[in-house]
């Protein structure tokens, strides 16, 4: 442990602003991992924030990662229903009847429930056809990790344009964008041995200006593509939670299992 004035953090930290491992921030509060990407714990109002105080459910004590500057343009809680609850909020449409009685991430709310068949959430807002740097983020429990099934947790890919996260065929975390004439894809290692019915805070990040792809599980990298600059085309069709978009507003690759707490 090292100590810097009235603050203190554990591990790999070297100072408060570039620093990583546990520590306290200049404000007074707790943080987890990267001191400018990490996220903070403030005891005096029992709460979890995320860069610019974004509350979220339950006590996450992994990292996850974000952009220091960044607008929510997506906040799906699932406490019985797919309302979204960022600034200018998404309508959805429940294909199939997926359910919000399943319980949520660290057993706070519900999350939500797909068959992993013929469910999924689907919205044509605008806001949702992304163009730009996002980071997405989520607590996922998968039916079975080893199903050699590729499974999206959310997308609006075809055509090379759009993005999709999902688990692909050989069972790893796997994020795509289009730039409107190919696609540039990043992928984790195997994941089949993962445990099913276990939430896991997975997240998947795009960096405009550098082009640069990174997918994370609870708060560690397992995938990058550092490869080089690379912008990407915003699509004009819908964007689908717990499945894709088969490039005709159709759910296709559909998910099997419970997404709780999905932010973009």
């Amino acid at each position: 442990m090292a100590t810097s004035g009235s603050s203190f953090k554990i591990g790999a930290a070297t100072d408060l602003t570039t620093g990583s491992g546990v520590f306290m921030d200049g404000s007074g509060n707790f943080r987890v991992g990267d001191a400018a990407q990490g996220i903070s714990y403030t005891a005096s109002t029992n709460r979890v924030l995320l860069g610019s105080s974004v509350d979220i459910k339950g006590n996450l004590l992994v990292s996850l990662p974000t952009y220091n500057s960044y607008t929510k343009i997506l906040e799906l809680k699932f406490d019985g229903n797919a309302t979204d609850t960022s600034g200018s909020p998404a309508s959805f449409t429940n294909n199939g009847t997926v359910t919000f009685a399943e319980s949520g991430f660290n057993g706070v709310g519900t999350g939500a429930l797909f068959n992993g068949t013929t469910q999924s959430l689907q919205s044509g807002a605008t806001k949702l056809r992304i163009g730009t740097s996002f980071t997405i983020y989520a607590f996922v429990k998968a039916t079975n990790w080893a199903d050699n099934t590729d499974r999206t947790i959310l997308g609006n890919f075809q055509n090379n344009t759009g993005l999709r996260f999902r688990k692909g065929s050989t069972n790893v975390l796997a994020l795509a964008v289009g730039n409107g004439s190919g696609s540039r894809t990043v992928a984790s290692g195997d994941l089949s041995t993962l445990s099913s019915g276990t939430y896991y805070a997975l997240a998947a990040t795009y960096n405009l200006s550098t082009g640069d792809m990174k997918l994370y599980l609870n708060g560690a990298l397992i995938g990058s593509n550092t490869t080089g600059a690379y912008t990407i085309s915003a699509p004009t069709r819908d964007m689908f939670i717990g499945a894709d978009n088969n490039g005709s507003n159709v759910a296709e690759l559909p998910w099997a299992g419970t997404i709780d707490n999905l932010t973009i």
